[in-house]
């Protein structure tokens, strides 16, 4: 299997552990449950994770080791992926328990533009620090909420170049 062949699997593998996850999203108690069933699924599709699965609900610490923590109404970032025959790949989704209020549902709402926006300028050419200046730009007076990256490339590493930040 080639390299594309091989990534696109591992993304159809991890969109649909995470589809499953969403459709038993019920039935978890804690972050930790819901990291090891994901861990479990992939082992189902013969892959291993890509790194230790990140779900984290309303955190906004950076890399959070899923906790027994009971899981409550708010946000909850999933961070997920797989790995197999020396190719990663890795998907970041967030999800919301409960009913947003307006001011979460706008929070919300001006993440996925300012990532639509984003998305529609990556071409050749096109730097990292522009794209992450423009975000800054979008995001307004929630810029100084934005800790982290916009993202970067995977394949043989979990963490390659591209990488779309201020660096």
């Amino acid at each position: 299997m080639n390299k594309y062949k091989a990534m696109k699997h591992l993304c159809e593998v991890t969109d649909y552990v995470f589809a499953l996850t969403l459709n038993k999203f019920d039935h978890f108690k804690t972050e930790k449950d819901v990291a090891k069933f994901i861990e479990k699924q992939f082992k189902r599709f013969n892959v291993k994770r890509a790194f230790p699965t990140i779900v984290a609900n309303n955190s906004a610490v950076i890399h959070l080791k899923p906790r027994k923590k009971r899981l409550g109404r708010g946000f909850v970032i999933i961070d997920m992926g797989c790995r197999d025959k020396g190719i990663s790949c890795d998907m970041t989704r967030t999800i919301f328990i409960g009913k947003p209020n307006a001011k979460e549902q706008k929070l919300y709402d001006l993440i996925m533009v300012c990532q639509e926006k984003c998305c529609k300028m990556v071409k050749a050419g096109v730097y990292g620090d522009h794209l992450d200046k423009h975000a800054r730009k979008l995001l307004g007076k929630y810029t100084k909420y934005f800790i982290h990256s916009l993202g970067h490339g995977v394949g043989e590493k979990i963490h390659q170049k591209p990488t779309i930040s201020s660096k």
